[in-house]
């Protein structure tokens, strides 16, 4: 894994903390990232990047997925404005 999908985990694994109180392992984050190849798109960012719509723990959370280093990147609010 190169440093900037590193990073990324990093940074979805404390957002996913920080906004809705959940600690995950580097395990369930590699079944996150492969759950969410298969997962609902809900809007396209950029070329390399859209919203998608993952179930983690009981509850629908709207993630970005990074396409070309298929990792997770951040998770948002429902309410999120903007992109």
């Amino acid at each position: 894994m190169n440093l900037k999908a590193v990073n990324e985990a990093l940074h979805f694994k404390k957002r996913l903390y920080q906004r809705f109180d959940i600690i995950i392992n580097r395990h369930e984050y590699k079944e996150l990232c492969d759950a969410a190849e298969d997962s609902k798109m809900i809007h396209k960012i950029s070329e390399s990047r859209d919203k998608r719509l993952i179930k983690i723990r009981d509850q629908e959370i709207i993630c970005v997925y990074d396409k070309i280093r298929k990792r997770l990147v951040t998770c948002l609010y429902a309410d999120t404005p903007g992109k």
